[in-house]
């Protein structure tokens, strides 16, 4: 059973001994984003005669988070993202192609990294260390407010939202994500990828008028923020509060709803 309704999802085992257990599954796909609740199993039996059928009721709860299946992104967003965002490199040490230092070999040290020029000429063992190319930050912030009648355009972004993070996440970013009161750390890696889309599962959307202004949905310090590329998701051109100026992507009902993110 789901939500108080039976569903029957013809699984059938012929015979149970003593003792024994059988695993079933099945495919359940969810129509809406947000949380799934299973309430039990609702088992039907013709044993042992087969003239009639009884009816037993398990309460098995379950519970899942349902997130808007990430979709490729279209190039002009990819575009814009290398030009906006931290894609060259940093100066600093790390695993990089552009030359940082040379220094003396340490025991644990890559043999792959010796430069041999700088060994030859000095006599000591010498090694290479490059640029970090691969640290990237993003600050995205999705607005939740949005009337009543946009609400398939808020749907809209919080999709384009989650394959924001998705894509971003698999370039290796350090993501920090704001929707509305939920604010994230910045951090990478597959545990903070989850978080991040539980925030996109759970996100409400907001009808103007409530005792949180627009404005107030998005924050505007940036003392946080470092040289993080700022992409804020609006569904709602109405929601638009100040420094929103320097947008870098904008969704609104007449851009967006129904419009695939890849090409």
């Amino acid at each position: 059973m789901r939500e108080g309704f039976d569903l029957d999802r013809q699984l059938v085992v012929p015979q149970l001994l003593p003792g024994s257990s059988q695993l079933l599954s099945y495919p359940l796909v969810a129509t809406h984003r947000g949380q799934l609740r299973l309430d039990g199993v609702r088992v039907v039996t013709a044993f042992p005669f087969g003239l009639f059928l009884k009816k037993a009721y398990y309460a098995v709860e379950g519970l899942a988070l349902v997130c808007p299946r990430p979709k490729p992104l279209r190039n002009d967003i990819l575009n814009g993202l290398l030009i906006a965002g931290q894609e060259q490199a940093i100066h600093q040490r790390g695993y990089g192609n552009e030359l940082y230092n040379i220094r003396q070999y340490k025991a644990g040290d890559d043999s792959r990294n010796i430069h041999w020029v700088t060994t030859a000429r000095t006599a000591k063992l010498m090694v290479r260390e490059a640029e970090a190319d691969n640290q990237r930050w993003a600050a995205i912030q999705l607005s939740l407010f949005a009337p009543d009648s946009h609400d398939k355009a808020f749907e809209e972004a919080v999709a384009f939202t989650v394959s924001l993070v998705y894509h971003l996440a698999a370039r290796g970013y350090q993501l920090k994500l704001t929707a509305g009161p939920a604010r994230s750390s910045f951090g990478q890696g597959e545990s903070h990828l989850l978080d991040l889309l539980r925030m996109l599962a759970l996100c409400e959307r907001r009808s103007p008028g409530t005792d949180v202004q627009p404005q107030d949905d998005l924050p505007t310090e940036c003392q946080d923020l470092g040289s993080a590329t700022v992409i804020r998701v609006q569904p709602w051109r109405g929601a638009e509060g100040p420094g929103t100026d320097n947008l870098g992507f904008f969704l609104d009902a007449e851009m967006s709803v129904g419009v695939p993110h890849a090409r």
